[in-house]
């Protein structure tokens, strides 16, 4: 007979979440769209919850992993009027095109970049 330890807990049930959990924390490190000075974290809870006689007990393993969030993107938009309404657009329409000579129809509005 074996005695339980954390590697046979939940025949093994332990050992593979946490071992699932590592995955996705070394996962998320590697992703370089995430902060690599945010600290990761991994959670191993047991919870033991004996019964009445004190001879048997109902065991409940959890995992939590806290990774890093991914970092958000950013850009520049330019706003403008177009027919009246207002639009925007990421690309600055006053900047030459240097592939099209179709002239931009938007009216840039003071102010911008």
């Amino acid at each position: 007979m074996e005695y339980l330890s954390l590697k046979n807990l939940g025949f093994g049930a332990a050992e593979e979440l946490f071992n699932d959990s590592l995955v996705k924390v070394l996962e998320n490190i590697s992703d370089p769209n995430t902060d690599y000075k945010k600290v990761r974290k991994i959670n191993l809870e047991v919870l033991i919850k004996p019964n009445e006689s004190r001879g048997k007990a109902e065991v409940g393993i959890f995992v939590k992993s806290t990774l890093a969030p991914v970092k958000p993107y950013t850009t520049d938009i330019y706003i403008g009027k177009d027919r009246g309404k207002y639009v925007a657009t990421e690309q600055n329409v006053e900047q030459m095109d240097l592939f099209n000579n179709n002239e931009s129809k938007l009216e840039v509005l003071a102010g911008g970049k």
